[in-house]
């Protein structure tokens, strides 16, 4: 199975950090002055940061993702992982 989730460029990116304050997921931070995806699993791929780039440094890739489920106290979770 794929999943969509955002790529930085951080040749192009000037960490003005709009990207991080539009991610709701809390995915994007600012590091050593770059956007970085730092939660590639909290990635809901729709794409909010996209449009706000003001230098286009954001773009979409696609993973493949494992699923797994997990039981615990008789409760079954599944757990994506990138």
């Amino acid at each position: 199975m794929k999943r969509k989730i955002i790529q930085i460029n951080k040749d192009a990116c000037v960490g003005c950090g709009v990207c991080a304050d539009t991610c709701h997921q809390s995915t994007i931070e600012i590091v050593d002055g770059k956007a970085v995806v730092m939660h590639e699993a909290a990635c809901d791929g729709i794409g909010n940061c996209l449009p706000v780039c003001p230098v286009g440094a954001i773009s979409f890739s696609e993973k493949d993702i494992i699923e797994d489920q997990v039981v615990t106290d008789d409760t079954t979770v599944t757990v994506s992982v990138l």
